[in-house]
């Protein structure tokens, strides 16, 4: 019975711990920079992490309370299941988003030089909408200009840099327009 004791210690802690971390993962992700990669693939990141230490936390207190099996056998079913989910969690979900990702900025740093048509006015500075194509498909996206002019909805313009998701236009150059 003395062992029991602990490993409910135990599993109650990493379940709190574990749904603690996720929350303040979620809220303040920017700041929690715990991600690890071989190549370029990640193996490890918060979400992992938080998985990980609730499942294993769950798992363990679920089978305590429902099973009369040996403790460590328990144990040992409690760390395979967090496993488990969490290569699920790698290979489901961090892995594609990663790549999702990293193929979202390559096709922005693509953008460059492209035509684009402004779907949304905007002047100077301000943020408006423009439309292109790249790679056969429609993009669209948050535009700003680094200089004063005008940009009306309709008219033509040339992407020239992309920072974060803003794509910064000028004017379509008169030897272009009419290609």
């Amino acid at each position: 019975m003395g062992g029991e004791i602990y490993l409910i210690t135990l599993f109650t802690i990493c379940f709190i711990t574990g749904i603690i971390f996720a929350v303040l993962s979620f809220l303040f992700g920017e700041l929690i920079h715990l991600d690890v990669t071989i190549g370029d693939f990640p193996i490890l990141s918060p979400t992992v992490i938080s998985s990980f230490i609730t499942v294993f936390g769950g798992c363990g207190l679920y089978l305590l309370k429902t099973t009369h099996l040996h403790l460590t056998t328990i144990l040992g079913l409690s760390i395979s299941l967090a496993v488990l989910l969490s290569l699920a969690m790698i290979f489901l979900v961090i892995y594609p988003l990663h790549k999702a990702s990293v193929s979202n900025s390559k096709s922005q740093s693509d953008a460059i030089g492209l035509v684009a048509e402004v779907v949304t006015s905007f002047t100077g500075n301000q943020r408006g909408e423009i439309m292109f194509t790249i790679s056969g498909s429609r993009v669209s996206g948050s535009a700003s200009s680094k200089t004063n002019d005008s940009f009306p909805s309709g008219e033509s313009v040339t992407i020239i840099d992309v920072a974060g998701s803003i794509y910064y236009v000028e004017k379509l150059k008169e030897e272009y327009k009419n290609e």
